[in-house]
């Protein structure tokens, strides 16, 4: 059987490999925004159960706020004093 010679040549074995970085680095990208989306939310509603004072919404680190400070100050969500957890 006889194949054409584009097959084996160095020119189209060379340009698939920016297709493939590019691949590469979207697929990359897309995991990392799935990650924070997903995820982020989770770690910081784990972190308040324990009584760690962050922001609800963006994760702030609240420590060293006064006790009448009502808003996160990186995004403005209302601030909620945490509660440490019985559960140990």
């Amino acid at each position: 059987m006889y194949l054409p010679s584009i097959f084996f040549s160095k020119r189209a074995y060379w340009s698939v490999i920016p297709l493939f970085v590019a691949q590469l680095a979207l697929s990359w990208i897309l995991t990392a925004f799935v990650g924070q989306v997903s995820w982020r939310p989770r770690i910081n509603r784990a972190l308040r159960d324990l009584g760690y004072d962050v922001c609800v919404k963006c994760g702030y680190w609240l420590r060293g706020l006064h006790d009448d400070t009502e808003h996160c100050p990186e995004c403005g969500t209302r601030r909620e004093i945490p509660r440490p957890s019985s559960r140990r």
